[in-house]
Parts: C-alpha cells; structure tokens; sequence
C-alpha cells in the first residue's frame, strides 16, 4: 500500500510506568509506542519507491488512569485510530479508570465505526471485558520473552512478539475471530471486520527492556521461570513489522487519508 497524507491516532495510555532508571532511560508506554511506530513508519515510507505518497504520523497521548482524559467526540472526527496500551493492572481489578475506559471501548466499538481500535495485551483483554469475554489471571503463570504463535487463517498477516502477561482472554466476543494461540494462551489476539484489532503480546517492548522490568519484578518468578524468561527475551522477534501492520490496519479505508494498492 502506498499512503498519502497524515495519520492521527491516540494513544489511551493505561499505566503510569516509574521505574526508576528504567522509566528515564526510555519513558512511558506513549514514548515506547512512539519509538515502535516511528521505526514502522520508516520502513513503510522506504518501502514507497516513489518518494511521493508516504505517511505522515501524529500521535496523541491520553492519560486515562490519572486525569481520566479520552479523546472527545470532536476529537475523534479528527482521528484515524485508537489504541490501549499494555498496563500492571488487571481488567477485574474494581478501579474507576478501568470501568470508564470499558465503557469507553464499549462506545468506540458499537458506535465510532468508522474509528480503527486497537488493544495491546491490557488494551486486549479490556476489549474483550467491554464486549463481554471473559478475562482471568491465567492458571498457566506467566507468558515472558519470545514465543512462538501459532496463527489461525485470520491471523496470517501477524507473527510472534514480545510478551509480558498474566491475564487471559477465555472466549472469543460476537463477531470477533481469534489470529492465534501460543503455549499457555488460546486467544493471542482478535480481528472483528476491519474495524478492531487485539494481540496480547508488546511488539512496542525489547530485549533492554524486558530484562529491565524482569530484574525490578524478579520477586514474582521461580528462579527458574526467570531464567527462562532472561533468555526467551534475548530472542529475535517481529515487533517492528507487527508495528507496521498496526499502521497499515489504521491506515486502510481510512475516510482522512488517500490509499491506493499496488499489486
């Protein structure tokens, strides 16, 4: 595909990340995001032979745990894509922020149909709550590092990530397909039309990274799970080309932006 014009998504950033050196040397989900997805960007522009229709990228963030700030109706006229981040917390867990943006994500997928939705592992499993799957700390433990996914024919277009999860989607919502599975979790991800996309692993994490939150959070694993998951996030994974998938899923039918195929 070949694009031409400006892409504009928001970003619902679902966790307050401070850890430390961690957070200074690399930031937030919206800074890692915008990292990912200005690698994915570079990769489609260069993929333009014709230097002439590339996307122009504006991301914007929101805090939704904080200031409970969401993009307004207006806003949303203006806005090509929504996308929830990954977060400590669990879609169960009683908290205000976390019913708000269900019933948010409820709105957007039911209403805003002409606004690509996009969830991350949190923003995944929140999907799956708003559209009412059930969601449960996973009996099989942790999912950490590189691991392999085995794609339905949905899912075909995505590869294996970067994972980092406890929670669990158990059942698909109405009208929604599942792209995979791994080891320990059946739904890697979801497809509902061209409108709304899920995948439970990071494509926005990366080795530093992952070792970083592994050594902060070591109290949480068995020696030996953390041995195994020090390893597995040594392994290469396709983060940037999932990223490039995600803007291409942003970016086709858009109503703000001008597509044409190549074949």
């Amino acid at each position: 595909m070949k694009y031409k014009g400006q892409l504009r998504i928001a970003i619902l950033v679902t966790d307050i990340i401070n850890h430390g050196p961690l957070f200074e040397k690399y930031g937030d989900y919206f800074d890692l995001f915008s990292r990912l997805f200005q690698s994915a960007q570079n990769n489609i522009n260069a993929g333009n032979k014709n230097g002439i229709d590339k996307i122009k990228l504006e991301l914007l963030s929101f805090d939704v745990v904080k200031k409970m700030e969401y993009p307004s109706l207006s806003e949303l006229k203006e806005i090509d894509g929504v996308l929830i981040t990954g977060s400590a917390s669990s879609v169960y867990d009683d908290a205000p922020w976390i019913q708000r943006l269900v019933k948010y994500t409820k709105h957007l997928i039911e209403n805003q149909n002409r606004v690509k939705l996009v969830g991350v592992c949190f923003g995944h499993q929140i999907i799956g709550k708003a559209m009412g799957a059930p969601v449960i700390k996973n009996p099989l433990g942790y999912e950490v590092g590189v691991h392999k996914i085995t794609l339905t024919y949905p899912g075909k277009k995505f590869l294996k990530t970067d994972n980092k999860f406890l929670d669990i989607v158990i059942a698909l919502p109405k009208g929604f397909v599942n792209i995979g599975t791994s080891e320990k979790c059946t739904i890697q991800g979801m497809i509902k039309d061209n409108h709304v996309l899920t995948i439970q692993g990071h494509p926005e994490f990366f080795k530093e990274w992952v070792q970083g939150l592994l050594v902060i959070r070591k109290h949480r694993f068995s020696k030996e799970d953390y041995e195994q998951a020090w390893k597995a996030a040594e392994l290469k994974h396709d983060g940037v080309w999932m990223g490039q998938k995600i803007l291409e899923f942003f970016a086709e039918n858009s109503n703000r932006i001008a597509i044409t195929s190549r074949l």
